[in-house]
């Protein structure tokens, strides 16, 4: 039986059914750390009808709205994962922490999304996905555009901020783009799709296969698609465009095709693709001192990624040879044991038709080496790292315990960079150059982050649509840190991942300004953490000497610190601490929640070389001050 559900569509109720609450819990029982309570589900007052859950034991329930009738829910490490579906096309999706006995959706508003052709016209039978998130639900919602292009895509409440919208069409191809989620009717433009087709050839084979990489060129290569293909190939719904096409055979090297131009509703016959290897490479591996080196590892790699294409290992005389290999440009990876690797940009090899390529190295030791320590903090037990270096082997895996773990590598490339990357964490990311001579870095092993509320208010009111960072012992830039991005929602609460016992400096953002918000230590994660703001705020106009708004100026604000009776430097908690932004379109600027205290403030405007500095208090909250600039004016 279908239930109807009340939707705001631009403050005008309309229906939809609802067929199903499906809830994904993470049954993990047999961890000592799990549990199981129950949790109310609770529709929104006036919604109407029905919401069906299924519980731990895989049972079926039926709640009403506002309903305290629990829904048994198995939790792991503290917290559950569920799942929402609306017949409407809608899911949302959220984690339920174990401290919680209720959980109430939010409320579903309706938008309108336009498809339109280069001619204006709609594109009947597309199928729209909108993706977002906003507070502590993520959601996707998708439907299919009626006669006339149009689509009517539902989304909750609490949406905010940009989400991803991708559309797929018949002759049309596949558009993904950002939109803004407040808008009330949004409208996507798609361009009719081409066609490439050719055949490949190979004199040694009756039947050649290779992998094919379609590279739009715009202002970088982006790559469009990816997959294998047989003699004759053709490629269906590709967007209007230039391009590349790559060819690879496992073994025997690569080839590019292009640039190639395809026009809306066009095709383009490649015809023949001769991926036939005729060409041979030879050649010895020397020691700078000019010995001979044998069991090296040769490997010809695509021009312009670290990607293998074919490999070979000298032999007791030091030589190697690629007795077919594709006629092409290629760069050279070699790799020694007990050394590691080296490359040879200044050195590509390119290769003609029936050539016999004669191409030596020299293996310089100890040009370029690199040590990465981990440092873990006392109270952890154990991490996980990948360590991916600018070379074709996949990413080294790498765990570490309680004390230091160190890894050497005495040979690497001296060019590119080395990506490090936790694996049991959230997306914490280290980008290390790498320099000349001996490159050594550190980093730091945090405890895991666990999924924690944090609720932000300014005095009594929430601060709404604010995106939060938290990032352990910063005060500065972002820079190689862990981002955990998140929008406050209605109530000002978002979900972000939180140390266990750790100091943070948690960033907010809303429009153009960011300001440090808190240097605190949480605690773990067992409840709700709460932030409450001073009501203050500062809010002005920037113009020039004509009396014209100024728009983009770039503005900083930083708290005086105060002496204590110690004579060390206090600077208030719980309170904006550090502002910068940039005013909008009308010169305006607003920055709420500040401390109480005094402080500097620095306006800069590079286009016109103008500078403007400027002192004020704020002695008591609530408080609104205001501060008008004139630039060009001290």
């Amino acid at each position: 039986m279908l239930t109807r559900i009340r939707i705001r569509r631009n403050c005008v109720p309309v229906s939809i059914a609802l067929a199903a609450l499906i809830a994904s819990l993470e049954a993990r029982s047999q961890q000592p750390n799990a549990s199981r309570h129950p949790v109310a589900i609770v529709v929104p007052q006036g919604s109407g009808g029905t919401v069906t859950a299924v519980d731990a034991n895989g049972a079926s329930r039926s709640l009403s709205p506002a309903s305290t009738e629990p829904v048994d829910v198995q939790f792991s490490a503290g917290r559950a994962s569920l799942a929402v579906t609306y017949t409407s096309g809608l899911t949302l999706t959220t984690a339920v922490r174990s401290y919680e006995d209720r959980l109430v959706l939010p409320e579903l508003v309706m938008c309108r999304l336009n498809t339109r052709d280069s001619y204006g016209l709609g594109i009947p039978g597309a199928r729209v996905v909108l993706r977002g998130g906003g507070g502590r639900f993520a959601w996707s919602s998708e439907a299919i555009t009626d006669i006339n292009g149009s689509a009517d895509i539902v989304r909750p409440t609490t949406a905010s901020g940009t989400a991803v919208v991708v559309v797929q069409a018949d002759g049309f191809g596949t558009r993904r783009d950002e939109v803004n989620v407040s808008s009330p009717e949004l409208t996507i433009s798609m361009e009719a799709t081409g066609t490439i087709r050719g055949a490949l050839t190979d004199s040694t084979k009756t039947n050649p296969i290779a992998t094919l990489r379609l590279w739009k060129l715009t202002t970088s290569r982006e790559r469009v698609l990816q997959q294998s293909v047989r003699r004759d190939f053709i490629l269906r719904d590709i967007a209007p465009g230039e391009y590349l096409l790559e060819f690879v055979a496992s073994g025997v090297g690569a080839k590019t095709i292009g640039p190639v131009r395809l026009d809306a509703a066009n095709y383009v016959d490649l015809g023949s693709v001769d991926l036939t290897p005729t060409a041979s490479v030879s050649g010895e591996v020397r020691t700078s001192a000019g010995a001979l080196l044998s069991n090296v590892r040769i490997r010809l790699l695509n021009p312009t990624r670290p990607e293998m294409v074919a490999e070979a290992r000298t032999d007791s005389a030091g030589r190697y040879m690629f007795r077919r290999i594709i006629p092409g440009e290629y760069r050279a990876e070699l790799f020694m044991g007990g050394e590691g690797w080296q490359t040879f940009p200044e050195e590509p090899l390119v290769i003609f038709g029936d050539e016999r390529h004669e191409q030596s190295f020299e293996w310089a030791s100890q040009r370029c080496s690199l040590d990465v320590e981990f440092v873990p903090e006392p109270s952890v037990k154990s991490a996980s790292y990948s360590i991916a270096l600018p070379v074709s082997d996949p990413p080294t895996t790498v765990t570490v315990d309680h004390v230091l773990t160190t890894r050497s590598f005495k040979s690497v490339p001296c060019e590119g960079v080395v990506f490090v990357r936790r694996t049991d964490g959230d997306a914490e990311q280290h980008v290390i150059r790498i320099e000349a001579g001996a490159t050594r870095y550190a980093v730091r092993v945090s405890p895991p982050r666990l999924a924690t509320e944090i609720q932000v208010s300014v005095g009594d009111r929430p601060l709404i649509g604010a995106t939060l960072w938290l990032v352990s012992k910063d005060t500065s830039e972002m820079v190689n840190k862990a981002r955990s991005t998140n929008v406050t929602d209605q109530a000002g609460s978002a979900i972000v991942p939180l140390p266990v016992d750790d100091e943070v400096t948690v960033y907010a953002q809303r429009g153009s300004t960011t300001a440090i918000i808190e240097r605190t230590s949480f605690g773990g994660q067992s409840a709700r953490k709460q932030l409450r703001l001073p009501d203050t705020v500062i809010r002005g106009k920037v113009v020039d000497q004509d009396g014209a708004a100024m728009k983009g100026v770039a503005f900083g604000g930083s708290i005086v610190p105060a002496a204590s009776t110690s004579g060390e430097p206090q600077v208030p908690s719980s309170a904006v601490t550090v502002f910068k932004g940039t005013t909008a379109a009308d010169g305006s600027f607003e920055v709420a929640g500040i401390a109480v205290g005094k402080w500097s403030l620095h306006f800069n405007a590079p286009a016109s070389q103008l500078q403007f500095d400027t002192a004020f208090e704020i002695d008591r909250a609530p408080a609104d001050k205001r501060i008008d600039v004139t630039m060009g004016r001290r």
